[in-house]
C-alpha cells in the first residue's frame, strides 16, 4: 500500500509535468508575412500560451521541412497543395469544431474551394489569384492574357512577379493544358512560349530572380513604382498593394486563357503535442479583427462573413467586392510539388538557354 506521502509526491510530480507541458511553445509553421509577430504576441498574452513560428517562404521550403527534415509543428498555414498532399498521407488531426467556435464565420463556398468541404481537416484563411497588371501610364496594345502581355514588345518589357512553378503554369495555359500536367509533350510545347516570353521580361525582373523571394519582392515593387514597365505578372495581394499606393495607376486584367488560385488554410498535424492549444490558435486567427490584420500584408482576401470578408481586389479589374464563388470555375490549383514533380521542373528551367529565370517556388 503507498503511504501518503508517496501519494503526494506522486502527485506533485504529475502536476509538474503538466505545467512543464502547458509551458512549452506552440510550433506553428506558417508562410512569410501570414501572421505578424504582434499577433502572436498577443495570443500570447491572452492565452499564456507561447508560440514559435516557423516562416516558410514557398510552397517547396514549407514542404521540405515537413516531409525531408521531418520537422514536426502543432498547426501548419500552408498552401492548398501542401495541405492536400499532408491530408492524402493520413497526417492531419480531425478538428473539432466546437473548439473552434469562429468556424461558423466561415462561408460554405470558401470550404468548396479548399477541396475540403466539410472542413473536417483544414479551414480557409486566405485567398489569391494570378493575373497581370497593366501600366496605364504606357502606351501599349491591350492586354487580355499572358500571350497578349509577353508576345509583343511593350515598353519596359513586362514585370514578373511569380515563380517558376506559376511562370510555367501560365505558358501551360496558354497552351490550353493543365497545369499540373507536366508531360513530355506539354513541357517542350511550353518551352518553346518560355523562351519567348523571357525575350520581352523587363530588366528589373532578370536582376530579382532569386532564392531570397521577400528581397526580391521588394526590390520589384519599387521598380514598378518607379519605372515604368507595360505590366506585370504578379499575383493579386501584391497587385492589390500596389493599386492602393498608387491609386489609378494600374488596371488588374484577369487572363483569358485561365489562372492559378492560391488559398492558404490551417490544419493540425497528428504529430501535434498541443493539439487543444493549436484549436485556440486557429480560432483566435479566424477572429475577424485578426483574420483582417493577416491580411494586410499580402492584401489577399478572407472567408469571413464580416464586413472584413469582401475581397479587395475582383479579377475583373475593379478594385470592389469578391466572393470566393467566383474563383471556382476559371482558376486551377497546383497540385503537390514536391519529389519528381519538382525535379522535372528544376530540370526544365536548367535547360532554358537565358540562365536568368524566376525563383524556385
Amino acid at each position: 500500500m503507498k503511504t501518503p506521502t508517496l501519494i503526494l509526491s506522486m502527485l506533485l510530480l504529475v502536476a509538474g509535468l503538466l505545467r512543464a507541458a502547458d509551458s512549452s511553445p506552440l510550433r506553428v509553421l506558417a508562410y512569410d508575412r501570414t501572421i505578424p509577430a504582434a499577433l502572436s504576441d498577443d495570443f500570447t498574452r491572452n492565452t499564456g500560451i507561447p508560440v514559435v513560428i516557423t516562416s516558410a517562404s514557398s510552397s517547396i521550403e514549407a514542404a521540405d521541412l515537413l516531409y525531408d527534415k521531418k520537422e514536426t509543428f502543432d498547426v501548419v498555414i500552408v498552401s492548398n497543395d501542401v495541405l492536400r498532399a499532408i491530408r492524402d498521407r493520413g497526417g492531419l488531426l480531425p478538428l473539432n469544431r466546437e473548439n473552434i467556435p469562429n468556424a461558423s464565420r466561415i462561408r460554405q463556398p470558401w470550404f468548396e474551394v479548399s477541396g475540403d468541404p466539410a472542413g473536417k481537416f483544414s479551414l480557409p484563411i486566405d485567398v489569391a489569384a494570378m493575373g497581370i497588371l497593366v501600366d496605364l501610364r504606357v502606351s501599349q496594345p491591350d492586354i487580355t492574357g499572358y500571350m497578349d502581355a509577353f508576345r509583343q514588345q511593350r515598353p519596359g518589357g513586362v514585370a514578373v512577379m511569380v515563380d517558376q512553378r506559376d511562370f510555367l503554369a501560365a505558358a501551360l495555359l496558354s497552351l490550353g493544358a493543365s497545369v499540373n500536367e507536366l508531360s513530355p509533350d506539354n513541357l517542350r510545347a511550353a518551352r518553346v512560349i518560355v523562351v519567348n516570353w523571357l525575350k520581352n521580361t523587363a530588366p528589373a525582373s532578370k536582376g530579382i530572380w532569386s532564392d531570397n523571394q521577400p528581397q526580391a519582392f521588394q526590390t520589384l515593387c519599387k521598380g514598378l513604382e518607379s519605372d515604368m514597365y507595360g505590366a506585370a505578372l504578379i499575383y493579386s495581394g501584391d497587385a492589390i498593394a500596389l493599386m492602393s499606393a498608387l491609386p489609378d495607376r494600374f488596371k488588374w486584367v484577369n487572363p483569358v486563357e485561365g489562372s492559378l488560385k492560391y488559398m492558404t488554410l490551417c490544419a493540425i498535424p497528428k504529430s501535434s503535442a498541443r493539439p487543444e492549444a493549436a484549436h485556440k490558435f486557429i480560432n483566435y486567427i479566424l477572429d475577424p479583427a485578426i483574420a483582417a490584420q493577416i491580411v494586410v500584408a499580402p492584401g489577399f482576401g478572407i472567408p469571413l462573413n464580416t464586413p472584413w470578408s469582401k475581397m479587395p481586389l475582383n479579377f475583373h479589374g475593379n478594385p470592389s467586392n469578391m466572393e470566393a464563388g467566383d474563383l471556382m470555375d476559371h482558376f486551377s490549383v497546383q497540385a503537390d510539388i514536391t519529389h519528381e514533380p519538382r525535379r522535372e521542373l528544376e530540370e526544365f528551367f536548367r535547360s532554358l538557354p537565358d540562365p536568368s529565370a524566376p525563383p524556385a517556388p
